[in-house]
């Protein structure tokens, strides 16, 4: 049986592994492909797909499907969007990802003022520290708030 994840996380958004790891973690479970769909990004993708020739060369067979997730508002509600089988070096997507990935950086300095207005000790640079290479989602904020 051929076994297919389409929504797979690395740590360049809110997922645990590496890009790298993710594609050890699927072969050792007998996946025979994933799709990365990263938040908002699409920089771990080479890394997995450079992983997977990696197996290739061993004899292994594990395909990575490039993708992302994308965050917006429709009417007012948080929604996501995932692409799957994406063209992630395209110039123009990639210049559309920079101005999209702005907006939540700023969105996130954002939500770092407000918790620092009711106490807490936070700061965007503080999110970036703990998690360097990140695009940082909601989740991050989680695990910073529930460590410190």
């Amino acid at each position: 049986m051929n076994i297919v994840d389409l929504h797979v996380h690395s740590n360049r958004s809110d997922g645990s592994f590496t890009p790298e790891e993710l594609v050890d973690y699927a072969v050792e479970k007998g996946l025979c492909a994933f799709a990365l769909t990263d938040h908002d990004t699409v920089d771990g993708i080479p890394a997995a797909l450079a992983q997977a020739k990696k197996w290739a060369k061993k004899g292994v067979s594990i395909e990575v499907i490039p993708g992302i997730e994308f965050s917006t508002e429709y009417k007012g509600k948080d929604i996501h969007i995932v692409g799957i089988d994406i063209d992630y070096e395209a110039e123009f997507f990639k210049e559309h990802l920079t101005s999209f990935v702005h907006s939540r950086i700023e969105r996130n300095k954002k939500m770092c003022k407000n918790l620092q207005a009711v106490g807490i000790d936070i700061s965007y640079e503080k999110l970036m520290e703990e998690y360097p290479g990140s695009v940082i989602t909601r989740a991050h904020y989680a695990r910073f708030l529930h460590d410190h």
